[in-house]
């Protein structure tokens, strides 16, 4: 009889010792199912935001990339404008040489006063 007892207290224990091993397999598939759906879950969040972060960055980059080529066009157009003012001050320059020099010559004086006497105007002192 106790031979009896201690065959079923063993198998009572294999079974248990089963039953608490299989018991925990489940739970941990249902704790690895659970943190796969979460990591999947993640993945998929993480990549639509890459995505946008992407779209984004490509944005910025195209924007700053036309404010680039836009400074740089003024810088140039700049430069061209400077280089106008500058040949245009010296045409005047060279102008008001000439004009001067036309006007130290006796007939330029008499030529002036007869246009302007043929106006009736008075001329500047």
């Amino acid at each position: 009889m106790t031979l009896i007892l201690g065959i079923v207290a063993a198998a009572a224990f294999l079974l248990g010792g089963v039953v608490g091993v299989a018991v925990t397999f489940a739970m941990a598939r249902r704790k690895f199912a659970a943190m796969n759906e979460a990591a999947a879950a993640a993945g998929q969040l993480i990549s639509a935001h890459s995505q946008q972060a992407l779209t984004d960055l490509a944005d910025a980059h195209a924007r700053a990339e036309t404010m680039i080529n836009t400074i740089e066009n003024a810088r140039l157009s700049t430069g061209r404008a400077k280089l106008s003012v500058t040949g245009l001050m010296n045409d005047i320059a060279r102008s008001k040489e000439k004009f001067e020099a036309a006007a130290q010559e006796d007939w330029f004086e008499s030529a002036l006063l007869t246009r302007l006497t043929r106006r009736n105007e008075a001329p500047a002192e």
